[in-house]
């Protein structure tokens, strides 16, 4: 299922709905460089993305609730000579025809089209660091008089992303089957690789042959001891035979994420340490998944995830207080640092527009509705250097993770078939 034309022009609707009288201005992404002439695979914007479905560089969002023009566009111009080189353009008029612009001109005509528009209204700019139109923008709003008003519709532009519509959930349960299959070629086949790359090269080419255009972040592909890195991007070192692998990986569709990690054995077979470590991860994620459904907050199951875990180090003698203690303490933190999970949608790490406090749902008042899209990870990480346990269990780290959809009644875990009970991982 696409997103249809309808549902952005819907999603225009209510942004404008929300700015009253100011104008909103909203940067597309722009092309990076590389090294020499070469630049990184282009990105869109996700909100940019969003409000518009428009894939090019260089351009510039405008909604304006007054007159009858409400959806302006600055975009790349028509160019024989540069599509031969870099690929089609739709131009002004396709941008009109194609993606329902009321007005669309070249992003070299800026001036042109926005100096009487903005002359002393009140804007509201959302715009990159070093884009190509920026410095001429501040120009324009300098000179019109218009004046700069807090970027409030952003953060609305943020609310309304956390709760995905039905063609968003088809693109991420795309993702989510893709690489849920992927994560099971490897746990499938993790005799025949040797190095963390193997790893990395096989998942990503899995999900293109399926129809996935990237991945939704750089993939962790941790052997050993790197397990025991959060963010382990290096992907490079030897497998350790005796260790195990965590594997953090999700493609994308279409932009939008999935987001899956699954910790299995290099051997085929855990070791005792290694078991009990996450039989304890495992544990958690079940109790938390238990409670996931409308009403709860990200807090309130984190606080799930944060006993169980503490009651699990404790069982495994890694802390050796009692349970109030060791909650009262956060003893658990030097183990399981993280939270809980986050949003899932175009961004792998969804609604960053918001505040912390929101994102990550930091406090009861932020409850999970219908239509979200959420992690589920904890895990447990015992770094080398930790000389308060015993030998045996340094070096081990596991994390486990799914993504889940908020419903009506409960939820559903959209990575499912991903391998995670330890008799279906070491079969």
């Amino acid at each position: 299922m696409n997103i249809t034309a309808a549902e952005y022009a819907e999603r225009r609707r209510k942004v404008l709905e929300i700015l009253g009288d100011h104008v909103l201005i909203l940067f597309s992404n722009f092309e990076h460089q590389k090294n020499s002439d070469v630049n990184f695979k282009f990105r869109q914007d996700s909100s940019f993305y969003y409000l518009t479905g428009f894939n090019e560089p260089d351009s510039i969002l405008v909604l304006d609730p007054q007159g009858d023009d409400k959806f302006l566009m600055f975009v790349p111009p028509k160019d024989s000579h540069m599509e031969m080189w870099e690929g089609f353009r739709y131009g002004p008029k396709g941008v009109v025809e194609t993606f329902g612009a009321d007005k669309a001109w070249d992003n070299s005509e800026l001036g042109k089209a926005l100096m009487n528009r903005l002359k002393y209204r009140s804007v509201q700019v959302i715009e990159k660091s070093h884009h190509p139109l920026q410095e001429e923008l501040q120009e324009i709003i300098f000179k019109s008089g218009a004046q700069r008003e807090k970027q409030y519709a952003y953060r609305e532009i943020h609310r309304m992303r956390k709760v995905k519509s039905a063609a968003e959930i088809e693109l991420i349960r795309k993702a989510c089957r893709i690489s849920s299959a992927a994560h099971n070629l490897l746990i499938e086949n993790v005799k025949d690789f040797t190095n963390e790359a193997d790893l990395e090269n096989e998942f990503v080419y899995f999900c293109a042959k399926q129809g996935s255009q990237d991945q939704a972040y750089y993939p962790i592909m941790a052997s050993g001891e790197n397990a025991t890195c959060l963010h382990y991007q290096v992907n490079n070192q030897a497998i350790d035979k005796q260790g195990n692998i965590l594997v953090d990986a999700g493609c994308s569709v279409d932009y939008y994420a999935s987001d899956i990690t699954r910790t299995f054995p290099a051997s085929g077979s855990f070791t005792e340490e290694q078991r009990l470590i996450y039989k304890a991860v495992l544990k958690t994620q079940k109790l938390c998944l238990e409670a996931v459904r409308p009403g709860i907050s990200f807090l309130e199951i984190d606080q799930i995830a944060r006993k169980s875990i503490t009651e699990g180090l404790i069982n495994i003698g890694l802390i050796i207080v009692p349970l109030e203690e060791a909650m009262r303490k956060e003893l658990c933190k030097e183990f399981y640092p993280h939270n809980i999970g986050h949003h899932l949608g175009l961004d792998v790490h969804d609604c960053d527009g918001l505040d912390y406090e929101e994102q990550r749902g930091r406090n009861v008042k932020y409850k999970l509705e219908e239509g979200m899209v959420i992690t589920i990870e904890p895990g447990i990480y015992i770094q080398n250097d930790n000389l308060t346990v015993h030998a045996k269990w340094r070096g081990i780290g596991v994390r486990i993770e799914d993504d889940i959809l908020i419903t009506e009644d409960g939820h559903e875990n959209l990575t499912f078939a991903a391998y995670k009970e330890l008799d279906d991982i070491e079969r």
